[in-house]
C-alpha cells in the first residue's frame, strides 16, 4: 500500500526537524532543564530478539583509550537481555531488543509505562549507538523544542507519534511507529562516532531455529516484514512464497527438531518451493531478508497426495 500524502509529508517534516536538532546540538545548545522530557508509552513494536544470536556471549568493544569486555546473556522467560561488564559486574543495560531493518532497538522501561529507545547498528567491526539512550533520547527533545514554547500546543499535529503528557504539557509521550523512528534513527546513528568491535564470541546462530520450534512464536501468516503470504499451507507438491520486499532471501526448512532438511534462494518477490521430496508432516520455513540478522519464521505443512484429496 503506498503511503499516504500525509505520511509522506510527516516523515519530510520528520526528517528536516531532525537536522536541525541534529545542528542545534552539535552547535553546544541545550535546554536548560537537564532532565528528558520524553518518554515512549511502550517498548517497540517488534517481537524480542536474543543478542546473543548476533554478539555471542561476550564481545569487546574501544571505549576512548580502553577496551571493555562485557557478557551478554538472554532470559526466556521475559525476553529480556543482560549486559554485564566483566570487570565491574555493572549491569549496562537489561531489557528488551528488538530488530528492525538493520537496527537494534533497545528498550530501557523507565517505569512500568514508560520506555527510553535508542537504536544500535552492529557492523562486522564497529558498534554504533551502544548505551546512548540519554543521548539518543535527548535528540527527540530537541525535535520537540517548538511544542515546549508558547503556542506549540497548534504545532503538534506536525509531529507523529507525540502528545502532551499531563496538564502542563511540559513532557511528551510517544506511542512507537516502527517507519517513524526507522527514519529518525538512521539518521541520528549516522552523525553517531562508531566503537571498534574488538571481537566477539562467536554467535549462538546454531539454536535459532530451535528457539522458534520449542517456544512456537511464529510469525503469523501474511502478517511478516518478510513472508507477505505464503500458499497453500498445508502444502503437496508446491508452495508458492511471497516476500514484503525485493531483494536476494535465502530459505532454510527444518524438522521439529531444528534439523536443516533444504535450503536455497528465493530471488523475487514472488517464489516456488517444491516439497515433494519431504515427509508428510509439520516443518518450519525459516526466511531471511537481505538485512544481516534478519529473518522470519513460518510454520508449514506438507500433506501426501491422498489425504489432499
Amino acid at each position: 500500500m503506498l503511503p499516504s500524502c500525509v505520511e509522506m509529508l510527516n516523515k519530510k517534516i520528520l526528517y528536516g526537524l531532525l537536522c536541525f536538532s541534529l545542528l542545534f546540538t552539535a552547535c553546544g545548545e541545550t535546554s536548560e532543564d537537564p532532565g528528558i522530557r520524553s518518554s515512549f508509552d511502550s517498548p517497540f513494536p517488534k517481537r524480542p530478539v536474543n543478542l546473543t544470536f548476533r554478539l555471542g556471549e561476550s564481545f569487546t568493544v574501544q571505549e576512548g583509550s580502553s577496551p571493555v569486555e562485557y557478557k551478554i546473556s538472554f532470559d526466556r522467560a521475559n525476553r529480556h537481555n543482560y549486559i554485564v561488564n566483566t570487570e565491574t559486574s555493572d549491569t549496562a543495560f537489561a531489557g528488551i531488543i528488538c530488530r528492525y531493518r538493520g537496527l537494534y532497538y533497545f528498550n530501557q522501561a523507565i517505569n512500568d509505562s514508560t520506555y527510553w529507545i535508542y537504536a544500535v547498528k552492529i557492523g562486522g567491526e564497529e558498534i554504533t549507538g551502544l548505551f546512548s539512550a540519554w543521548q539518543q533520547m535527548s535528540r527527540w527533545d530537541s525535535l520537540y523544542l517548538p511544542l515546549f514554547e508558547p503556542g506549540g500546543e497548534a504545532k503538534l499535529p506536525q509531529f507523529p507519534m507525540a502528545k502532551y503528557n499531563g496538564e502542563a504539557k511540559d513532557m511528551i509521550r510517544m506511542t512507537p511507529d516502527k517507519h517513524v523512528m526507522q527514519t529518525f534513527y538512521e539518521a541520528l546513528l549516522d552523525s553517531m562516532p562508531s566503537e571498534p568491535l574488538l571481537r566477539n564470541s562467536p554467535p549462538l546462530a546454531s539454536i535459532i531455529v530451535e528457539e522458534f520450534v520449542s517456544s512456537e512464536r511464529l510469525q503469523a501468516p501474511g502478517n511478516g516484514e518478510i513472508v507477505a503470504k505464503y500458499f497453500p499451507n498445508p502444502a503437496v507438491d508446491h508452495c508458492t512464497v511471497e516476500l514484503a520486499s525485493s531483494g536476494p532471501h535465502e530459505y532454510g526448512i527444518y524438522n521439529p527438531n531444528g534439523q536443516l532438511i533444504r535450503k536455497g534462494l528465493l530471488p523475487g518477490l514472488s517464489n516456488y518451493i517444491s516439497p515433494r521430496e519431504l515427509k508428510p508432516g509439520r516443518y518450519f520455513l525459516r526466511v531471511y531478508s537481505a538485512f544481516p540478522g534478519e529473518a522470519e519464521t513460518v510454520q508449514l505443512i506438507v500433506s501426501d497426495q491422498e489425504h489432499a484429496l
